[in-house]
């Protein structure tokens, strides 16, 4: 049977059962025969034919689907290489320029380190691409100085440290950013002339892996300033308490992972 003729049956099952487990009044005679009419219904699903035609036609949509995204895979990478962008393909997944991409359907998540950017519902991989560089130019387009970024950072601990969130010097990363984000705004003309909702511009956590990634490839320090930064431990790791930066430039490596930062001063 077809599964259009399993789906016929089962309809007739479903309609046979109603006068079954309807709550309505009726006669013995008519629920003995509602409920002999269902059997007769029942007996004419195959269900074990059934399930076996739908395992078939599970395993040949997965066939389907994982031979759709290979080919968006390959279209991918092909795109990457023909434009020069660093690509690297990996088991699940594919790294290509700053970001780690990941596949669920038709769509693909766009990382950055350990930071979720943007999800692209796109099954053409060459499009794909594009998506990315536009994704990747959008994070390179945002204004960045190191001495401003710099300047962002102790802001944010200035906030960190009026909320009592310091600790030994340094602020737990994920607790330091929605700080960074607000102090981020002051260096905005901008926002600074009409502060409000309308000139308040989005800081994803992505922007700011980013950043730091920008930051730390010239160094960590400025003047006889450093910015110090701890290894988390597993627990930080499996409570999501830590961030990883995007490495620019290199796939051969996982960027660093952040659990703390600190700023510390030189003497002399």
């Amino acid at each position: 049977m077809s599964l259009t003729q399993h789906e016929k049956a089962i309809a007739a099952l479903a309609r046979a059962l109603k006068p079954v487990t309807k709550n309505q009044n009726k006669s013995e005679v008519d629920h003995y025969q509602a409920i002999e009419n269902a059997l007769k219904a029942a007996q004419s699903v195959s269900f074990n034919e059934f399930l076996s035609e739908l395992e078939s036609e599970l395993k040949e949509a997965k066939r389907v689907m994982d031979s759709a995204l290979e080919q968006r895979r390959e279209q991918l990478l092909r795109a990457a290489q023909e434009h020069g962008m660093p690509h690297k393909r990996m088991t699940d997944y594919d790294r290509v320029g700053v970001f780690k991409v990941t596949y669920k359907g038709t769509k693909s998540e766009l990382q950055v380190g350990s930071e979720a950017m943007t999800i692209v519902t796109e099954v053409d991989g060459s499009k794909l691409f594009t998506a990315i560089r536009e994704a990747g130019d959008k994070l390179e387009n945002v204004p960045f100085s190191r001495e401003a970024f710099f300047d962002v950072l102790k802001a944010a601990f200035g906030i960190a440290k009026a909320k009592s969130q310091v600790k030994d010097g340094a602020v737990a990363i994920k607790t330091l950013y929605p700080y960074v984000a607000v102090a981020w705004q002051l260096q905005r003309e901008q926002f600074l002339k009409t502060p409000g909702s309308k000139s308040f511009q989005d800081y994803s956590s992505a922007q700011f892996v980013y950043d730091l990634a920008r930051f730390g490839r010239d160094g960590w320090s400025i003047g006889n300033e450093t910015l110090s930064t701890q290894t988390p431990n597993m627990a930080t790791i499996s409570a999501g308490k830590a961030m990883i930066l995007p490495t620019l430039g290199s796939l051969e490596a996982q960027g660093p992972q952040l659990a703390t930062l600190a700023i510390k001063t030189r003497e002399g």
